[in-house]
């Protein structure tokens, strides 16, 4: 069996796993957009080669919303309807379940699958799932404390990683621990305005510009992943997020002023 690790630690290609995964999935974004949503043989040998590289890093939330975040940018250019979203979502799993199938026949051996691995997980065993969420559980289960006991104003900026030394890794559930309810909903309101903005910007084009797939698949991205790290804080994604709502502002300061786009 090949194993990709050095020193007990699964290493990828180089060190840097979670800036590379990062990389890796911009780099499928963009050749998707590249394509315009089209499926062709080279396209499909250049994602094969993102994704293989992509489960030699281990980081099982880039390689499951990259697949996420380019399916939604599919069904939103291209405006399907919800059986053909149920058609291709179901076509998009068997395949990815014969892609990792594959690898075993080959006789590869990544960690990031065993990461997938839940026969041994048992609903009501904490330290189980605790273990399969690689110990997000008990840190999201400390951050509702948290809110709890404060929920309208929170706790206060820095508070969560200052009691426990590291931070959530659920960027919503830390805002609400943090910020409350008040502070969380001023701030999402900003990226959810951002998000809509662009979907209406899709829905007035009959063939979308690839600024403004590029800046959905971003923008979702980025909030999708907020859900098991925290983007906020990590000048990798935050940058990428900003790159993606410019190109949205600046198609819609060039419709406002009448350019040409």
């Amino acid at each position: 069996m090949w194993k990709w690790h050095a020193e007990g630690r699964n290493t990828g290609i180089n060190s840097q796993t979670f800036p590379l995964a990062f990389y890796l999935v911009q780099l499928l974004g963009v050749f998707f957009i590249k394509y315009r949503c089209r499926i062709n043989l080279l396209f499909v040998f250049l994602s094969l080669v993102i994704l293989f590289v992509l489960f030699t890093t281990s980081r099982r939330g880039a390689l499951i919303f990259s697949f996420a975040g380019v399916f939604f940018c599919w069904v939103i250019v291209k405006k399907y309807s919800f059986f053909k979203l149920l058609t291709i979502g179901t076509a998009a799993l068997l395949s990815i379940f014969i892609f990792i199938k594959g690898f075993g026949v080959l006789g590869l051996d990544f960690p990031v699958l065993d990461r997938f691995d839940v026969s041994a997980v048992s609903l009501t065993d904490y330290d189980s799932i605790n273990e399969l969420s690689s110990s997000r559980l008990s840190l999201i289960v400390h951050a509702y404390n948290f809110f709890s006991e404060r929920p309208l104003l929170g706790q206060g900026f820095k508070f969560f990683f200052e009691t426990k030394g590291q931070d959530v890794h659920n960027t919503y559930l830390q805002l609400l621990c943090e910020s409350g309810i008040i502070g969380t909903c001023m701030l999402l309101s900003f990226f959810l305005y951002n998000l809509t903005k662009t979907v209406s910007m899709i829905k007035r084009y009959v063939r979308v510009p690839k600024d403004i797939v590029y800046s959905f698949y971003g923008q979702f991205f980025f909030l999708i992943m907020c859900f098991i790290e925290n983007p906020f804080s990590d000048r990798y994604f935050f940058l990428s997020y900003m790159i993606a709502i410019s190109l949205m502002y600046s198609r819609l300061l060039k419709e406002k002023l009448g350019l040409s786009v």
